[in-house]
């Protein structure tokens, strides 16, 4: 059993989650109010952070495992590509 990617997939799920988190006391603490491009990067955060917590927690298996975390990542991938092109659309809305 390799636990790195456990690790990495948890790392990420922590990492997604506290960029949420600092967007959110800049919001509340420092009154910088978000875009609604911004709140929905920031949902797209929660999902990837979400996916990827999920599958840090699958068990390390044969077949069907490792078909949910390709389909998991595949996911996350998407999920990443969504917030680069908001990303993208939100610079250009300046």
């Amino acid at each position: 059993m390799n636990p790195r990617p456990r690790l990495l997939l948890a790392l990420m799920a922590l990492a997604c989650f506290a960029s949420v988190a600092g967007a959110l006391f800049a919001q509340h603490r420092l009154d910088m109010q978000p875009c609604p491009w911004c709140i929905l990067q920031r949902i797209l955060f929660l999902l990837i952070g979400t996916v990827a917590g999920l599958a840090a927690l699958l068990p390390e298996a044969a077949g069907a495992a490792r078909l949910s975390r390709r389909l998991s990542g595949g996911l996350m991938l998407l999920l990443a590509l969504a917030g680069m092109l908001i990303s993208q659309r939100s610079s250009y809305a300046d």
